[in-house]
């Protein structure tokens, strides 16, 4: 056995240890995905890549791989043991998508997984299963174009519940449903902002690792795509603050408020601080002799997040930011017609961002959508309070939900004097960027 195969060996059991404990505590992937990697600094840049494609693959592709397994195995996917599912599940995962991985060692890892958990009486039933998927292809039976229920067929191709599936279905029928859910596993780069004068520099490509690439954004013009880079916190750029990873469309809802120098800002859910950041940014790059100063108070409900916001000010070197721990569904009398700029960038469903956040659509439901809903209306009906006459507010969430983006729009036209002034909605699948949405006001 080569080093390189004995390195996979451990891998695999660290993808099944991360997979069990996002299901067992109900965490979200990408945090579990992050401690880990943070604490393993020492993985190989390949191991790193196999670890985070094994374990956000066998996520993103849950509800496949169940309907793939239910067609071949004799015991449900439901009713298995959930470390055998797992298995099963990353097993699976590697023999469709992964062509690197042999079948054989997907098949025998998956064995020698199952005995290391304490279930070699198993063995056998993991290794019948699999080997039956890889010898029977011809059983697997695909819901096709033909089928009476176009719902079930993107369900099962895209691996998306069918609660999402259909509202997007009848927002915005089954072609854009069909493109959203698409979107959510085709590979993405990771968006970065290069600020200050970094960001028109022609050798800003020549200053990243060997293996990496970098794309400018025709859509913002500090925006830049990056490609091979397996460790952001590492770069150089990074660590001198020049680097922020930020979404295209996070970008455009900060610079559709019109932000300018001396402008007095609000960011009333800031962390981690991107949104910040960018308008401190604005203000100082429409005032290079710095003769306005402006500010912006960046708030947020937690101890952790307040932690976060202060270091990316440190990082990023931005003294205009001023993070502070507040509740936004609290209002403070002293904010009443305070600032030129609020930005309510309010927690919602997320379902925009379930391509770098997968386990998202596992946990959506219209319970939790209208409970964020009527959040929501608390911050923004404190937002619009705290902007001065003629001001401006930006509400934007990152999710594509018509109950939590247009239609609390509405509401907000109906119960205050203010007037819409850009309202955009922007699709995955449709738009080079994560699902967001975004209307500004002016008050």
């Amino acid at each position: 056995m080569t080093e390189q195969d004995r390195k996979k060996k451990s891998v695999r059991a660290l993808a099944l240890e991360l997979l069990l404990e996002a299901q067992k505590e109900n965490r979200q992937s990408h945090l579990v995905l992050r401690d880990a990697l943070e604490k393993r600094a020492w993985l190989t840049a390949q191991d790193r890549a196999f670890l985070v494609r094994l374990f956000e693959g066998t996520i993103e592709y849950r509800i496949q791989m169940d309907y793939i397994l239910n067609q071949y195995a004799r015991i449900p996917t439901g009713r298995m043991r959930p470390a055998i599912r797992e298995i099963l599940r990353m097993s699976v995962y590697q023999i469709r998508y992964m062509d690197s991985v042999p079948d054989s060692a997907a098949v025998n890892e998956a064995v020698r997984l199952a005995s290391a958990k304490g279930f070699g009486n198993l063995r056998g039933f993991v290794n019948g299963i699999l080997r039956s998927i890889i010898r029977e292809p011809d059983r697997l039976r695909w819901p096709s174009e033909q089928d009476d229920n176009p719902c079930f067929r993107i369900q099962i191709l895209y691996s998306m519940p069918e609660f999402l599936v259909r509202k997007w279905m009848d927002a915005y029928g089954p072609e854009t449903a069909e493109k959203i859910c698409r979107s959510f596993l085709e590979e993405r780069p990771l968006t970065v902002r290069v600020r200050g004068q970094a960001a028109g520099e022609d050798n800003f490509q020549s200053r990243l690792p060997q293996g990496c690439t970098a794309e400018k954004s025709s859509l913002v013009p500090d925006a830049w795509y990056l490609k091979g880079v397996n460790h952001l916190a590492s770069l150089p750029d990074f660590q001198s603050g020049t680097l922020y990873a930020q979404d295209v469309s996070s970008m455009l809802a900060v610079r559709a408020a019109g932000i300018r120098p001396g402008s007095r800002v609000l960011d009333m859910c800031a962390a981690p601080g991107g949104k910040s950041i960018l308008a401190a940014d604005l203000m100082r790059e429409a005032d290079p002799g710095g003769k306005r100063a402006g500010v912006v108070i960046s708030r947020d409900v937690t101890g952790r997040k307040l932690a976060l916001l202060r270091e990316n000010r440190e990082r990023c070197q931005v003294p205009e930011m001023q993070p502070c721990l507040w509740d936004a569904t609290q209002f403070r009398p002293e904010d009443r017609e305070a600032f030129d700029v609020v930005i309510a960038d309010v927690p919602c469903s997320g379902y925009g961002v379930i391509g770098r956040k997968p386990d998202i659509r596992y946990h959506a439901s219209a319970e939790k959508e209208a409970s964020l809903a009527e959040l929501q209306k608390k911050i923004l009906a404190n937002a619009v309070r705290c902007v001065r006459p003629g001001g401006t507010l930006l509400f934007s969430t990152c999710t594509v939900n018509r109950a939590e983006n247009e239609d609390n729009t509405a509401w907000l036209l109906e119960h205050f004097p203010l007037v819409k002034k850009e309202e955009r909605q922007l699709l995955p699948g449709s738009y080079p960027g994560d699902g967001f949405y975004y209307a500004v006001f002016r008050v």
